[in-house]
């Protein structure tokens, strides 16, 4: 089968290291604890841990918190961290079916405000990244850092037709499904949904496209890491988007593409070795949490 080359890149590398991605799916999150909230209609999985400023932990598309049980541990001694399934993904509810950024940052807003976090940081991959964003054009004052990896304000042609032309379930490789099916507990008619949201997102200007107005409010001190290699969020893109940004610095990661701080996703391995240390430096002056 023909796949979208958009499609292709990321699936790859997962291909490579199907035993390291089941091993990782299932990793303890020391010291980290599971939760539930009911916020806007679903029942939002996070897990909660840790002691300091608050930083959250967004991830993408067809994925869960899981993406970030390598990672998590490594901040509880100076952050409370927070990481979501977002609406409809790993254990986390959806009953309308719909995902939209706009209302993932809703929810995500909605539980820190149950959990009773005025500020915080963020730190999100490709649609994390995305839904970072709309927090921060909502919600600036309450801000304090964010970091956004692999996507910026608007999407390019190209990648929205990656997304309408992703394959079904069960034209993808089968390491592929165990690895859905091992993050998504609701299981296939879930991981369907998932797989719907990604084509939804072919036809949606506002999700992924933010005006100029939200740009303008975001003030935020804000680090955009890009692959110089990525096709779905290009690096002159998340140029565009650092040269908007007020108080805004770049890394671009030479050699790689959407997962550039991932090895085991065809990320750049001296920038996934090099990433746990950048993300306690970039946060480690944000204010006490008031």
């Amino acid at each position: 089968m023909n796949w979208p080359r958009q499609a292709i890149t990321p699936l790859f590398a997962l291909l490579f290291a199907p035993a390291l991605f089941a091993q990782r799916a299932r990793m303890p999150s020391d010291s980290l604890r599971d939760q539930f909230a009911d916020v806007n209609g679903v029942r939002l999985h996070y897990r909660i841990g840790g002691n300091g400023p608050t930083l959250v932990l967004l991830h993408g598309m067809t994925m869960s918190a899981a993406w970030w049980n390598a990672l998590a541990p490594q901040l509880l001694t100076d952050h409370r961290v927070i990481v979501p399934d977002l609406r409809g993904h790993g254990s986390s509810t959806n009953p309308s079916g719909i995902f939209r950024q706009p209302d993932a940052a809703t929810d995500v807003v909605a539980l820190l405000d149950r959990v009773g976090i005025r500020e915080f940081s963020l730190l999100g991959h490709s649609a994390g990244a995305g839904i970072s964003l709309h927090i921060a054009a909502h919600v600036p004052e309450r801000v304090q850092k964010m970091m956004i990896i692999s996507l910026a304000h608007r999407v390019t042609d190209d990648a929205r037709a990656g997304w309408s032309n992703f394959p079904p379930l069960d034209s993808t490789p089968p390491q592929f499904r165990t690895y859905w099916l091992s993050i998504h507990h609701g299981g296939r008619p879930q991981i369907d949904q998932v797989l719907a949201y990604l084509r939804h997102f072919a036809d949606s200007a506002q999700d992924l496209n933010l005006p100029s107005e939200m740009i303008g409010r975001i003030k935020t001190p804000t680090m955009i890491v890009v692959g110089d290699r990525d096709e779905i969020a290009p690096v002159e893109i998340a140029t565009e988007l650092y040269r908007k940004l007020p108080n805004a610095q770049l890394w671009v990661v030479p050699n790689t593409g959407h997962s550039p701080v991932w090895a085991e996703w065809g990320g750049n391995p001296a920038a996934a070795t090099a990433f746990p240390g950048v993300v306690k430096s970039f946060f480690a002056a944000s204010a006490p949490t008031r």
